[in-house]
């Protein structure tokens, strides 16, 4: 028949990302069927790098998709799995979680009435199994006759406009050992014989810390600066070998086939620049300076997952984000290409496991109805 699929979906903009989301009985069962479907609907693979045959944004923040379920343990009310779609090869990556997407997911259960205990006024909790990474996470969402609250005050780096804050709560963010290698720094040594020492630190995601300064960089270079072939080249490199040293690879080439993570980050000291939108940011108001690469590409603000990471790892001694972290406290502002963020965690009483992390993000749904595929 001459007619093209047609899908229930919804796109959400979560924290500084956005997502196409799908309720999953409304998808095919089978993997590869419904891969397909999902790189349709988003316009991947698209050789141009554009996108323009599907809902995708031609950039890592806005190429993803979230599929939700019921969640069937009473202790938690939805199954939340992520995919990260790949812009210009036929690949999605399931590897990792969207720390940022995670704020849709709990305004999407509310509105989609997923919840178990739903409350009409309040702060409602939504209790969230995140699949990809088998880990629980709490989110505290302000209420008004049984919806998010939208509109707000609150303003968030790199988002347009203002809206109503709430937090959301990693609970033992790290799969397995938040220290894979069990040392809060390690050398990297790359093809070339060269060594560059960096913090692999798996809370969130998995994360990759290097030294700005290593790669002849300030650290408040903004995303056109950093996209160049030779460092990027480079990035992906340690990338790769750094994800074998964790263990999550068996060979550093097999990490082509999971682009989202690990992820690479660059620290450096507090210092003053010009974010995105021209904001004159001062040294004083961040305690860390650091610039995310995803997808294989400099980001234009900071992953969630990411700044998960950074706030646990600033808790560790001798890490490479805590010789950078002025925080004198638990939590750390930390200032990324579009403005600043905070974040935060715990460790346990070893001082090398993460426990708790925490993150504040806005929501909001944007679009709903049907997207259409051709298979």
């Amino acid at each position: 028949m001459n007619q093209q699929l047609k899908i229930k979906a919804v796109w959400m903009r979560g924290g500084t990302s956005k997502g196409l989301f799908f309720h999953e009985h409304e998808l095919a069962t089978e993997s590869a069927e419904r891969e397909a479907i999902l790189l349709a609907a988003i316009g991947s693979p698209d050789p141009y790098g554009r996108q323009l045959n599907g809902v995708g944004g031609a950039t890592s923040s806005t190429s993803k998709v979230v599929i939700i379920a019921p969640a069937q343990d009473t202790d938690f009310d939805v199954n939340y799995t992520f995919g990260h779609v790949a812009i210009q090869q036929p690949m999605i990556d399931w590897t990792g979680n969207c720390g940022n997407l995670t704020a849709a997911v709990a305004h999407f259960a509310i509105e989609e009435k997923l919840i178990k205990n739903p409350v009409e006024i309040g702060i409602q909790l939504v209790r969230i199994w995140q699949t990809n990474l088998n880990q629980a996470i709490h989110a505290h969402v302000p209420v008004q006759d049984g919806l998010p609250v939208y509109k707000g005050n609150d303003k968030l780096d790199g988002v347009s406009g203002t809206a109503c804050a709430f937090r959301i709560d990693f609970l033992n963010p790290s799969t397995g050992a938040t220290l894979p290698t069990g040392n809060a720094t390690d050398m990297i040594k790359l093809d070339e014989g060269s060594r560059i020492e960096a913090s692999l630190i798996n809370a969130g995601n998995p994360m990759i810390f290097v030294r700005a300064r290593d790669f002849g960089l300030t650290g408040a270079e903004l995303p056109v600066q950093l996209n160049h072939p030779e460092l990027l080249q480079k990035i992906e490199r340690i990338r790769q070998i750094g994800a074998w040293v964790m263990g999550l690879v068996e060979q550093p080439e097999q990490a082509a086939l999971r682009p989202a993570t690990p992820k690479v980050a660059l620290i450096s000291n507090a210092q003053p620049y010009s974010s995105l939108d021209g904001q004159q940011l001062q040294e004083k108001d961040m305690d860390l300076c650091a610039r995310i690469f995803s997808m294989g590409i400099p980001h234009g603000a900071f992953t969630g997952t990411g700044a998960v990471a950074v706030g646990i790892a600033a808790l560790i001694k001798d890490s490479i984000v805590a010789q950078h972290c002025s925080a004198s406290g638990d939590m750390v502002r930390l200032g990324h290409p579009s403005g600043l963020l905070l974040t935060g965690g715990r460790l346990d009483d070893t001082g090398k496991q993460a426990v708790a992390a925490s993150l504040m993000r806005t929501a909001r749904r944007l679009m709903d109805g049907y997207v259409y595929v051709t298979l």
